[in-house]
């Protein structure tokens, strides 16, 4: 017994060691809910709010806008992913309190506000009863914000996550380099941009968002304005009616089409050629995130199985555009039902037919962007830096762990938060 008790005292000292480490670190959790589904970011940061790690915990579709109709059922998503962290996470920190924020972006800012606040009701209710109930023995959550944001808001914070994972904010007063963010869903897209990279603020940052020019919004605009025969070039070979032919070539340039989509749409990018003039190229990085990103990677897994000599495989992650435009005309060559394989970790199979087109629309909107500068190769197309996934969540955290470290006043809202005024380049 006497050989016991100092290992005994060993166990325990070590044991309150790691409860009173584990007390000490503060524990959060904020939701994406997007337009084709929710994730889960985990961000783990110490007493002094410094952000020490973060992980996602995974994505479960679909969106909760899809539920407008049925609110009651954006619940379900939510609960699936929770169950996730609690399997994975939660034994790690039996008896905390964490706080969660869902932040809604493009698929909820474009419902009625009516639609909008039945789901946000849901879903405070029924996540409000889920903590109290099943898992109240376990770990405390703490339902903090229940909000959609801002197109604007979300480049803000995109822009804030990256600037911070390239480290540009933690050298403040030291030489830096811009790096704007460009990040593209289903339904909207964003640029960012700041005009100081020491110091990055909403209000003298170049931010603007576009609610209805995301990929698959744009293929269905062009798909309403134009037949088969005239959209053979945006998909692979033979994909679409065999009336239409069995090739891609012929019909019009893909990129033609987009832009008289965009042209057709009041309200995107194309109609804003003036900010586009204006943009530096110089000493100014962008980094391509989400969609971006898995149309391109596709892209890079495809084309080195038909085209190995392609410029475009050798300059990714940051190609030059011209070698994106190439990129697109010889993916749209290869015949659906020989060459177009499933396996891409980032298509599934319902987005494996509009990968040709996406290219396209990512090649033109970039061109534009640029002034047409086909010889850049200032964007880099990537999911990750320096070992943390690139996406706008982390910039909504360090935005909250600033404003908590200034004890200003939160806020909790269902409808959509407005901007500032807009900073002109």
């Amino acid at each position: 017994m006497l050989r016991l008790f100092p290992t005994r005292i060993a166990v325990a000292a070590f044991s309150a060691a790691r409860a009173v480490l584990a007390q000490a670190e503060k524990v959060e959790i904020i939701i994406d809910a997007g337009s084709t589904g929710s994730r889960m970011y985990v961000f783990h940061s110490n007493t002094d709010g410094v952000l020490l790690h973060s992980k996602i915990v995974g994505k479960k579709k679909p969106g909760l806008s899809s539920f407008a109709e049925k609110p009651e059922g954006a619940l379900q998503p939510l609960q699936w992913l929770f169950a996730k962290f609690m399997k994975e996470e939660g034994p790690k920190y039996y008896g905390r309190a964490i706080g969660v924020k869902i932040f809604g972006t493009a698929g909820m800012r474009l419902l009625p506000s009516s639609k909008r606040e039945g789901v946000w009701k849901s879903v405070s209710s029924g996540l409000n009863d889920y903590f109290r109930g099943d898992v109240a023995d376990k770990l405390q959550f703490q339902l903090l914000n229940t909000e959609t944001i801002e197109g604007e808001q979300e480049g803000f914070f995109a822009l804030m996550g990256v600037n911070y994972l390239v480290k540009q904010m933690q050298n403040v007063g030291q030489p830096c380099e811009r790096h704007g963010i460009l990040d593209l869903g289903g339904s909207s897209t964003q640029i960012a941009i700041p005009n100081d990279c020491n110091r990055i603020t909403r209000q003298n940052s170049f931010i603007r968002s576009f609610p209805e020019s995301g990929m698959e919004l744009t293929r269905e605009r062009v798909n309403k304005l134009f037949t088969a025969a005239e959209r053979k070039s945006c998909y692979f070979s033979g994909f679409e009616s065999s009336s239409a032919g069995s090739s891609s070539s012929g019909g019009k340039p893909c990129a033609d089409l987009v832009r008289a989509a965009m042209e057709h749409d009041k309200g995107s990018p194309h109609h804003m050629q003036k900010d586009w003039k204006k943009l530096k190229n110089k000493n100014l990085k962008f980094i391509a995130v989400s969609g971006y990103m898995y149309v391109t990677h596709f892209a890079r897994w495809l084309l080195q199985q038909h085209y190995p000599e392609l410029d475009y495989l050798k300059e990714f992650p940051a190609p030059k555009l011209k070698s994106v435009k190439q990129a697109a005309e010889k993916l749209c060559l290869l015949e659906w039902q020989s060459k177009v394989k499933e396996g891409h970790e980032y298509t599934s199979k319902s987005k494996l037919p509009h990968r040709c087109f996406e290219l396209h629309y990512i090649y033109t909107l970039l061109h534009m962007y640029t002034n047409g500068c086909d010889e850049c190769s200032n964007i880099t197309f990537t999911e990750e830096i320096n070992g943390s996934e690139v996406e706008w969540p982390i910039g909504a955290w360090l935005y909250f762990a600033e404003k908590a470290k200034k004890q200003l006043p939160g806020s909790s809202s269902s409808g959509v938060k407005k901007p500032p005024p807009k900073v002109e380049l």
